[in-house]
């Protein structure tokens, strides 16, 4: 883990990484400013895609908007 109080994104990924694998999912993760899938989940016929956020070097980047549509 990183010195200051707050996980990198690559940090969070891995332990999300973890955890899902420990439950059976077959996992692929796109490390540091790849332009991809965060994490893309696979587990018999369910597919989970999940965009991850970690800690931002400027107080603005620590802050995330996220938009359903």
């Amino acid at each position: 883990m990183n010195n200051n109080e707050y996980l990198s994104e690559d940090e969070v990924k891995n332990i999300i990484k973890q955890y899902l694998e420990r439950n059976g999912w077959n996992v692929e993760i796109a490390y540091g400013k790849a332009a991809d899938i965060d994490i893309n989940a696979q587990k018999e016929d369910k597919r989970w895609v999940i965009e991850v956020k970690g800690c931002g070097s400027s107080s603005q980047m620590r802050r995330n908007y996220f938009f359903l549509f």
